[in-house]
């Protein structure tokens, strides 16, 4: 059981479904900025865990996608789980490394500061 559950946050696939989602997210938030404004349409599509519909507030709201702050998360765990499980640490690998950690840093940052400030 736990063996499914570390390949399933260190799947490649779980990397590209997050970055479809991601994109399909931008390109939607895009649009909504016409209509909401581009202040509201960063709290509701871009800064939530959910994206939420209808988002007007009529007494009930359903969930239809996961918001930036979810795939952003997702993504974070998926890249710091397949980087501990797959890359072996080299010199000749250092590039790489550095890379990586440097996705790590702006994610973590970005995700800690949109949620904490």
């Amino acid at each position: 059981m736990l063996r499914k559950i570390v390949d399933l946050f260190t799947s490649l696939k779980l990397t590209i479904v997050c970055l479809a989602a991601g994109m399909a997210l931008i390109f939607a938030g895009t649009l909504a900025q016409v209509h909401l404004g581009i202040h509201e349409a960063q709290q509701r599509y871009f800064q939530s865990m959910l994206v939420w519909w209808p988002a007007e507030g009529r007494g009930f709201r359903i969930p239809i996608f996961p918001g930036g702050h979810l795939i952003g998360a997702v993504l974070l765990v998926n890249l710091i789980a397949a980087h501990a499980k797959r890359f072996r640490w080299s010199w000749r690998k250092l590039g790489i490394h550095l890379t990586h950690a440097g996705l790590i840093i702006m994610l973590a940052g970005g995700l800690f500061r949109s949620l904490c400030g």
